[in-house]
């Protein structure tokens, strides 16, 4: 039967005004109905033009078939053939467009028959002018099945600025494909209604950060270095400087392991995600690129010979590739060792090509002239593990495989000369030199436990260190004996040390020195690999390869961007404590948020798991327990569940506890942790189990108590199950992600009974992407019950109740969290930006002090309320201020000025993500200001311990007093000793002048008054009267208070008579009796301070007295 020429759908509506919670939204005409012409390739062909479709690329030219066909088709007599065999161009064709409702959710479908290759189905935006909208595309792609007939659904928003669609069927560039397209069709989405609509999404810039290169290279005066980010960058430096000759970022790569220097001079490089091979040429400054490789997108090494070849190692299924530089031709080398997925690293002589492979370790001979091939015994053969380079130097054959180093005789590789394990003292970190042109018989190498150069003396079969001890602090990623070619060192020779994170040595063995030369290369955004909310409401974020990173919403900005610690798989969060699961050993770092960041003890490294376990991606928490979900180290099935005491300090881990499966769900409820698994183990090893499964954790015992397999309605096959979360109702909830009954991909969000084990309610999701095989699919409630998720790759939030459900954003959205304010943060797949998704914002409200004096500031304060009833944080809003009256009061950066007497009214007008909204207004009355300030004092000679009233007086600048019940008085002296006024009544201390006056700050005005000065003095009268009080007081007795009287009275008596010095002589002799020690238990400690105080300060004025 022919089908229907046009593909005809219900229209629907999208209300955006704010509904009650749950809502869901009913089919209206609000949404533009889409009508998507011939969707089944049935109208006939006039020519080779399809109807109501375009071609897009060069259609139909050698390499290049697209055209409708009767070969095969799902439904009809037609389908869409494409047939790319062309690596130099992308092909494809475009609908025409179509209509198209911005804020309105639209599912584009297809079915295609995958014999090769792979495609894309795009739905393109396009605004009013006609222009693409960019960052707008929403993409489905397809690499396998082959041979089947297999659905293919993208489904995104209409952008605010959409008023067109089409949809984009695509081969890539580098893609050899051949496929067939059939039941092409458009629809509007039902979705369901928040209760508000999400702010548009807002990159808050590159979130993890890293320098580290995967690659390093050492040429004619230059070094080469691909820090690792998104995308990738390659530099060009001066290899005596640092200086940047060259750089160019390389989009469609993250991370670059494979670089050599060939034999004409040039650099070559490739990457992990597009099987291309580049070629730096110095000479020109440029890259160009070199075509795909036929092995594999992946590729760990490529090494040169002398003769003008390259050889690539890559991943999957072991394979590696020839390139021969003259010719520019490539030729796939094919499985270099059955069942192995890596050739994780090579080498080249003169005769062979050695191909090391991983996870299990073989060692591969391959003749270069026959391609004939031989495996060499090693003494790594047959473990888990991976070579990941080889050298041949002077008649040796040295082999790495992790920080291993084997040492063989090349043509009796039985004859072991050296091995250097990773667990020796002297060890090596990954590479060595070539021998040195000084001593042909020593090669270098970096011990990785001491960072100290070292030598291996190929004749002797001997290492020790350089000495004098040569430090190198960072990994090595290549070495060169090079020339020196300007300044003191002109015409030496020496070793040239490239490191990661990104750095450079220069080591001379002629007076055995190192300089470390500074690289002018930027730290890179990394793509995001994990993101959590921390309990201190922060966002916490680690990087792929390295990072780790703090987002404070509270500031709008990063509070750390660190390059450590390395791959942070998962985050996890217990009492207050953030906890991160790093690749490699599941080892486990403690930050804790509370203390200062320190690179090396906050984080610090908390424990390692190791037991065969790699990557920790599930937490959870309950009270003082913390509860891990590990995937399995590379080669090896069996993740485990690892359970950390707080209390008892202790850790528990259960390896295999489904067996040949890991562990990516985790959720806790009433003493049981609730588990579930994904078939898969490390790379390099095919899964045994063909269903994942769930368990349950007694966690009081210790132990499993049950096992059991999902059955999820739409779900035949699990095939990862995981995350899990306790929902608010009690349900354990959860997304799966496995195989229909007709083998297509199927994903759905469950809720089981935890008790019963049974399924209460579930939700098919048919759009989306398996993406990682470890990384759960993620999910989080809101305050107000909703269920966020990342459930088949895109940002969904799911009404708990009907499981209707919104698509947030468009594309793939691998991580996400909930911010305290109830806005989401997330990361998009393959990108280092963290991205934003406000709750917009709805009122915001404006606080000032009413009244204010001229010369007066005073703090404005601005307060937003979003729509979701959480306060605003207004860090990053733009605040415009305004005042009916700028002559009477200004407001600059939150802050208000009076300028003169009168009133004015102040509001704002706040935008923040996009939202503008304005504030109330608040009157505020200005009036004159403090202009004087008077002090005065009741008397101003005094003697040491009295007492001085001051007194203090204002008026305003109109001459009108002051009222300065209100102000804020800060009293001032010259001489704190002397006086140091504390308010109205103060005491004096020691003799000597003083200036005294105050400051008076009175409705934000301050003005300093006059200055008064005191004088504190003493005489023989003053201090008899003082005797006297303490002999009435019992603190001095009569014998040696009559002493000390008669001694100021003979004193005063010579000083009456101008005799000053005899006058002294007995002030001196008071002292003497004071401090008389057969006396001291007659007068106080405080009487005998106060008094030689008082004495040697009358001392003092006497001899400074001019004399008759």
């Amino acid at each position: 039967m022919i089908k229907r020429l046009f593909a005809l759908v219900l229209a629907a509506s999208l209300c955006l005004g704010l509904l009650p919670a749950f809502s869901s939204v009913a089919l209206a005409a609000e949404c533009l109905s889409p009508a998507l012409a011939n969707p089944g390739f049935e109208e006939p062909v006039a020519g080779t033009k399809i109807p109501n479709w375009s071609y897009f690329g060069p259609a139909n030219t050698a390499g290049n078939i697209v055209q409708v066909t009767q070969e095969t088709k799902l439904t009809g007599i037609s389908s869409l053939k494409i047939d790319k065999s062309s690596t130099t161009n992308s092909l494809g064709v475009t609908s025409d467009r179509f209509a198209v409702t911005p804020g309105c959710t639209y599912t584009a479908s297809s079915n295609v028959y995958l014999e090769a290759g792979g495609t894309i189905m795009y739905l393109r935006f396009y605004d009013s002018a006609g222009k693409q909208i960019a960052g707008a595309d929403v993409t489905a792609s397809l690499t396998s099945p082959l041979n089947k007939w297999t659905p293919l659904i993208a489904e995104g928003i209409a952008p605010a600025a959409a008023v067109k669609a089409e949809i984009l069927l695509y081969v890539s560039v580098a893609s050899k494909s051949k496929l067939y397209y059939d039941d092409v069709s458009v629809q509007v989405k039902k979705t369901f209604q928040l209760p508000f609509e999400f702010g548009a999404p807002v990159k808050m810039g590159p979130a993890t950060v890293t320098s580290n290169t995967g690659a390093a290279a050492v040429g004619d005066g230059e070094i080469y270095v691909t820090p690792s980010g998104s995308p990738a960058m390659f530099y060009a430096l001066d290899a005596l400087t640092g200086e940047v000759r060259f750089e160019q970022a390389l989009p469609g790569l993250d991370v670059v392991w494979a670089m050599t220097m060939g034999s004409d001079g040039n650099v070559y490089f490739a990457g992990t995600q597009n099987s291309i091979l580049y070629r730096y040429l110095p000479k020109e400054k440029r890259i160009e690129n070199l075509g795909a490789n036929p092995s594999n997108k992946w590729v760990w090494d490529l090494d040169a010979s002398s003769d003008g070849k390259l050889f690539g190692s890559t991943y999957p299924d072991s394979k590696a590739f020839l390139y021969d530089i003259a010719s520019g031709t490539f030729q796939d080398l094919g499985t270099i060792y059955p069942g192995q997925d890596y050739v994780r690293g090579g080498g080249v002589s003169d005769r062979y090509y050695y191909a090391g492979t991983g996870t299990v370790a073989h060692l591969i001979r391959i003749d270069r002239s026959t391609l004939k091939m031989e495996e060499i015994q090693t003494p790594a053969t047959g473990t888990e593990t991976f070579i990941s380079n080889i050298w041949t130097y002077n008649g040796l054959l040295f082999m790495a495989y992790g920080t291993s180093l084997a040492i063989m005789d090349e043509q009796n590789p039985d004859d072991v000369k050296k091995v250097m394990r990773w667990t020796d003292a002297a060890t090596f970190d990954g590479m060595i030199s070539s021998p040195s042109p000084f001593q042909p018989d020593l090669i270098y190498f970096r011990n990785k436990n001491t960072s100290e150069l070292w030598t291996y003396n190929t004749s002797k079969n001997e290492i020790k260190p350089v000495e004098p001890g040569i430090k190198v602090d960072n990994a090595v990623k290549s070495y060169k004996w090079m020339k020196v070619t300007s300044g003191e060192k002109a015409g030496r020779t020496v070793l040239a040390i490239v490191q990661s994170p990104v750095s450079y040595s220069i080591y001379d063995p002629a007076d055995q020195s190192i300089v470390n030369v500074r690289l002018s290369v930027s730290k890179q955004g990394t793509n995001v690999q994990s993101l959590e909310k921390g309990p201190d409401g922060k966002i916490y974020m680690g990087g792929y390869q390295a990072g780790m990173s703090i987002y404070d919403p509270e500031t709008a900005s990063f509070e750390r961007q660190e390059l450590q610690p390395a791959q942070i798989e998962g985050i996890g969060v217990m009492n207050g404590k953030v906890y991160f699961g790093i690749y490699g050993g599941a080892v486990i770092y403690r930050y804790d948020p509370s203390l200062p960041y320190h690179p090396k003890t906050n984080p610090v490294l908390f424990h390692d798991i190791d037991d065969g376990q790699s990557r920790p991606f599930a937490f959870t928490s309950a009270g003082s327990k913390l509860f891990i979900g590990t995937i399995a180290d590379y080669g090896q099935l069996g993740g485990a569940l690892t359970v950390y005491d707080e209390q008892a300090g202790t850790w528990s881990v259960y390896r295999d506890i489904v067996k040949d499966q890991s562990v990516i769900g985790l959720a806790h409820k009433d003493g049981k942790l609730y588990g579930g698994t994904t078939i898969y183990g490390g790379l390099g090893i095919d899964p045994a189990a063909s269903e994942a499964k769930m368990f349950e954790f007694d966690v009081a015992q210790g132990k499993k108590t049950e096992e059991f397999a999902l059955k999820v309605p739409g779900v035949q096959t699990p095939i990862m199950i995981g995350s899990l979360s306790i929902g608010p109702d009690g349900l354990l909830w959860g997304i799966v992600y496995g195989k229909d009954a007709a083998g297509n991909n199927a994903y759905a969000l469950f809720a089981m009974d935890p008790a019963a084990k049974t399924i209460v309610k579930s939700k098919l999701f048919k759009n989306g992407a398996t993406g990682s095989t470890w990384r759960p699919y993620y999910m989080k409630w809101s305050d107000d019950g909703i269920l966020y998720t990342t459930i088949g790759r895109y940002l969904v939030a799911f009404d708990p109740e009907t499981l209707d459900y919104k698509q947030l954003v468009n594309g793939y959205v691998n991580l996400f969290t909930l911010a305290d304010d109830g806005s989401i943060y997330y990361s998009t797949a393959n990108d280092a930006y963290l991205v934003h998704l406000p709750v917009p914002l709805k009122e915001a409200a404006l606080e000032a002090d009413t009244s204010l004096r001229v010369g007066g500031k005073a703090p404005v304060t601005v307060t937003g309320k979003l729509v979701n009833g959480k306060s605003a944080i207004l860090a990053g809003a733009s605040i415009s201020y305004s005042s009916s009256n700028p002559d009477v009061i200004t407001v600059e950066n939150g802050t208000m000025m009076a300028v003169k007497p009168g009133t004015a009214e102040l509001s704002a007008q706040v935008t923040l993500n996009g939202v503008t909204v304005q504030t109330n207004k608040v009157t505020v009355a200005v009036s004159a200001a403090l202009g004087q300030v008077t002090l005065s004092a009741d008397r101003y000679d005094l003697k040491r311990t009295e007492t001085v009233t001051l007194s203090v007086y204002g008026k305003l600048g109109t001459g009108e007093a002051a009222d300065l019940s209100g102000a804020s008085i800060e009293y001032l002296s010259s001489s704190p000793a002397v006086i140091s006024p504390q308010g109205v009544t103060s005491a004096v201390y020691e003799t000597g002048t003083a200036d005294v006056w105050v400051k008076v700050t009175l409705d934000g005005v301050t003005v300093e008054s006059n200055k008064i000065t005191i004088r504190v003095t003493t005489d023989p009268e003053w201090l008899t009267g003082l005797i006297g009080t303490y002999e009435a007081a019992g603190e001095l007795g009569h014998p040696l208070a009559a002493q000390l009287t008669n001694r100021l009275r003979q004193a005063e008596h010579f000083r009456e008579q101008g005799r000053y010095d005899q006058g002294i002589k007995h002030l001196e002799d008071f002292l003497k009796s004071l401090h008389n020690p057969a006396l001291s238990g007659t007068i106080s400690q405080p009487a005998k301070q106060a008094l030689d105080a008082d004495v040697q300060a009358l001392i003092a004025m006497w001899k400074s007295t001019e004399r008759p």
